[in-house]
């Protein structure tokens, strides 16, 4: 357990004591999810109520307050008061849970807050809207973009392990070599033909274009087995993918003709599948299977899923939002767009935010919606042909840097997989 979790946890603790003091502390813990998260199990003679969770949380922001430790100003929040454990077991009568999460920094609190309500709620649709990718007419022009960018990467994966793109749906085609098609709702699939001395490899050369999907879209991912002669089984590791697809596929046994595999996210999230795969034995063929293989299913769903893994904070190479220009004030407008167009030259997706509201608002809610770092401008700025750039990830670091030496910064933090 960190210290800003047992930091919290302690005052969570003191003020339970003080605002109830008929009710027993019992265990308490990290969560696994949520990342920060912790619980607090209590015996208490009544059933606390949201109500009661506020109050609570008042009273451990004021403890916080008065603490004059040096980890003692966690940013924390109170999630739910339930009566059941992780996994859904109940606890026993009497008892009830507290769930919350803390962390060091208000933003990354704000983010894990997101995702956990996301994984409990399903929230992409929400999230989409608010980084405005859907609009009330559909996709949006940030949304077009994201889709371009993953379908792009997708085709860049499949060509490079020797894909190639098929003009028409697959089904419609004859089965020459290894061939790729995205339908027009965007999802793909790919089939080959593979020699018996030839599955295996070609298996784990599959699972290996999965994993570098997931790997670029900072999703983790686990393999489920189902078969016609196989009971549903366990997570599997890639590695051990092309062992059980042949296992299955034996040439003397008549029954094992088939097999299926598919990926699904960690996070608890199997709603959205993001590869899966199919090997069939072809009767009266020479000793060769057929795989037919998908890496995303459809990208729309892909999209929701990485939403709903970053709460909303898409990885640098296709979020639409890279760079987020604020002047200081509007004397600054007119440096402010001239460093949107060096920007944006460099192929940077960026935007100016010209609202007429304070500077620590524009920024705040720029890094609220999505934006991977913002670039501020002011009278030092100006004067010295710089930007204070603040980046997503280290919200409370300021770069000082000249204007190319910001663009080459955000360019290598924004490095495509495809190489760009």
């Amino acid at each position: 357990m960190n210290t800003t979790t047992r930091s919290t946890l302690h005052h969570v603790a003191a003020a339970i004591r003080e605002l109830w003091p008929e009710c027993r502390l019992l265990e308490s813990g990290e969560l696994q999810r949520p990342h920060g998260g912790f619980y607090q199990d209590i015996e208490s003679p009544q059933q606390l109520s949201l109500g009661s969770l506020r109050q609570l949380g008042s009273t451990v922001e004021l403890f916080i307050s008065r603490s004059h430790a040096p980890n003692a100003c966690p940013h924390f929040a109170l999630l739910d008061v339930e009566g059941v454990a992780e996994g859904g077991t109940s606890l026993p009568p009497g008892q009830q849970r507290i769930r919350g999460i803390a962390h060091a920094d208000a933003l990354t609190l704000r983010r894990e807050v997101a995702r956990h309500e996301g994984a409990l709620e399903r929230c992409a649709q929400k999230l989409a809207g608010d980084l405005e990718l859907v609009g009330q007419s559909g996709w949006t022009t940030h949304g077009e973009y994201v889709l371009n960018r993953l379908e792009k990467f997708v085709s860049h994966v499949y060509e490079r392990y020797g894909y190639r793109q098929s003009a028409v749906p697959l089904s419609a085609a004859k089965c020459e070599g290894h061939t790729f098609w995205f339908s027009p709702r965007r999802q793909d699939s790919a089939t080959c033909m593979v020699a018996d001395e030839g599955l295996s490899a070609r298996v784990r050369e599959i699972a290996t274009m999965a994993a570098e999907l997931h790997s670029a879209l900072n999703l983790n991912g686990s393999i489920t087995l189902d078969s016609s002669n196989r009971r549903p089984a366990p997570t599997y590791a890639f590695s051990e993918l092309s062992q059980i697809t042949s296992e299955l596929l034996q040439v003397n046994d008549a029954s094992a003709t088939s097999c299926r595999w598919n990926v699904d996210d960690l996070y608890g999230l199997p709603t959205h599948a993001t590869a899966s795969l199919d090997c069939e034995r072809l009767a009266g063929e020479p000793p060769r299977a057929q795989i037919h293989a998908t890496l995303t299913g459809g990208l729309e769903s892909l999209l929701a899923r990485v939403l709903e893994r970053t709460g909303g904070a898409l990885p640098y190479w296709f979020c639409p939002r890279q760079v987020c220009v604020i002047p200081v004030s509007a004397k600054f407008l007119d440096y402010g767009r001239e460093a949107l167009r060096i920007f944006a030259a460099a192929g940077l997706a960026s935007n100016l935010d010209e609202r007429n509201e304070l500077m620590t608002f524009k920024r705040r809610r720029a890094l609220d919606e999505g934006a991977a770092a913002v670039a501020m401008v002011g009278e030092e700025e100006e004067k010295a042909r710089t930007v204070t750039l603040i980046e997503r990830e280290w919200p409370g670091r300021d770069l000082r840097l000249p204007l190319s030496s910001a663009v080459n910064h955000l360019r290598e933090r924004n490095r495509s997989p495809l190489g760009e």
